[in-house]
């Protein structure tokens, strides 16, 4: 990925061991950087998404030297719904700044 340009990887997992014992020390000795926002999931699995994950996603993505790359654990749910929010969020900005 870093050959891509990627500088910077987003887990949205909520398992925090996996992000921070296996996930983040792979991603660091490649040369990138490594974001946990763990998203948790509703009873009925939907992602539980607040403004401030959001918030943090957009200044994650805002601070990067490179391209981003964001993930969770299957692509399905957490990682469509945040870039999703993440561009509701970017879009209102946009439009209170006019």
């Amino acid at each position: 990925m870093k050959q891509l340009g990627v500088t910077k990887i987003i887990s949205f997992i909520d398992d925090s061991f996996l992000h921070d014992q296996i996930e983040a020390p792979q991603v660091q000795t490649k040369g990138m950087k490594s974001v946990h926002i763990p998203i948790s999931m509703d009873s009925f699995n939907n992602p539980i998404i607040n403004d401030s994950d959001v918030a943090k996603l957009a200044e994650e993505v805002k601070s990067s030297e490179g391209s981003v790359f964001v993930h969770c654990s299957q692509g399905k749910k957490r990682t469509p719904m945040m870039v999703w929010k993440l561009a509701e969020y970017l879009n209102s900005k946009l439009v209170n700044n006019k």
